[in-house]
Order: structure tokens, then C-alpha cells, then sequence
């Protein structure tokens, strides 16, 4: 979800790829499924690409507006990739994964639940309008704090450190897409 389509491919297809593989998927079309989806992940408010700052601060349309009105088109995205996954599946007597296989929902929540209060600090914060800046500090901290509830998803000074080392190393593309956007929109007349 980090609203870039190759980050999403690199993080969520490590684990994706091999379970669509072992559940009878070629290697292409286990590969292109990853990809449709993460691809949906740069349209999907409220994390969308580095697209949708562009057009805020080009328009001067707030990202808030923007995204809303990404909903319904990210949505008809999703549902079509899903009706040709599920179509294709058919077509090749593919099954999901058994009921032994999958992790129960409760357990899944009690292990993870608390990660959902920094998504939901995210898309409360845009829809109330702060700026993209103010909600990423926020959901930011909201992480920080999440985390160090459990000893085991606790994060010391090192951990912090090399977070904020990637973060910062994922956001030069952004940072580069909006100074040009400042650029084009400081040359209007």
C-alpha cells in the first residue's frame, strides 16, 4: 500500500507469487495478477500515487476531493481485475486455498488488528482535510505507537532509523514529481 505499483510488487508478490504458484498458477499469470493488483494500489484512496499530489497541487483541487472522487473508479479497477482472475481460475479448474489453509480471521485480527488504527488515522486525517504533509507525520506516529504495544512488533532507535531510511529513499520520486508540478505551477501565468 505504499501507492507506488513496484514497491507493491515487490512486498506483497514475495508472498502472493508462490501461493498463487502452488495453487496451480503459471509463473506469467501469477506474475501479471500480482502486477493488475499493485498496480491498483497507486488508484486506491487513500494512498493513491504520486499522481494524486501532482493534481492537487496543479489544480488546487484539495487531495481530499481527489481522492473521493478516485473511489469509484478504483473500485470498478478492482472488481474488473477480480472478474478476470476468478474467469481465468474457472477456466483452468484452479481452487482457492482449503479451510486448513487459511488463518482465521480472529486469530488474524489478534495478531494484527492494531495495524488497521494507523490506516484508518490516515483516511480520517485527509477527509478532514489536513494536508498530505500533517497525515503522513500522523499516521507516522500512529505506527509508533501501534507497534510498541506488543513486544514483538516494538521497534527500538535502529528499527526507527532504518524505517525512516527507506521512507525517506521511497519518497525521492515523490518529492521530484511535486517539485516539478511546483515548477510548472510557478510558471503559470
Amino acid at each position: 500500500m505504499s501507492g507506488s505499483p513496484t514497491s507493491d510488487v515487490v512486498t506483497t508478490g514475495s508472498v502472493t507469487i508462490p501461493i498463487m504458484q502452488r495453487l496451480g498458477y503459471s509463473k506469467p499469470l501469477s506474475g501479471s495478477v500480482e502486477v493488475a493488483a499493485s498496480t491498483g494500489g497507486s488508484l486506491l484512496p487513500p494512498v493513491m500515487g504520486s499522481a494524486a499530489f501532482i493534481m492537487a497541487e496543479y489544480t488546487g483541487i484539495e487531495y481530499r476531493d481527489i481522492a473521493v472522487a478516485g473511489i469509484i473508479p478504483a473500485m470498478l479497477y478492482f472488481m474488473c481485475v477480480y472478474a478476470q482472475v476468478h474467469l481465468r481460475s474457472q477456466k483452468l479448474g484452479l481452487r482457492g486455498l482449503s479451510k486448513e489453509e487459511t488463518p482465521p480471521l480472529k486469530g488474524t485480527l489478534k495478531n494484527g488488528g492494531l495495524f488497521i488504527l494507523p490506516l484508518v488515522a490516515l483516511s480520517a486525517a485527509l477527509l478532514m482535510g489536513y494536508s498530505p504533509t500533517f497525515v503522513a507525520a500522523l499516521a507516522t506516529a500512529v505506527v509508533l505507537i501501534v507497534s510498541a504495544v506488543r513486544s514483538s512488533t516494538r521497534m527500538g532507535p535502529k528499527a526507527i532509523w532504518d524505517a525512516l531510511a527507506v521512507t525517506t529513499l521511497r519518497m525521492v520520486s515523490v518529492v521530484a514529481a511535486c517539485a516539478a508540478a511546483g515548477l510548472v505551477i510557478g510558471e503559470s501565468p
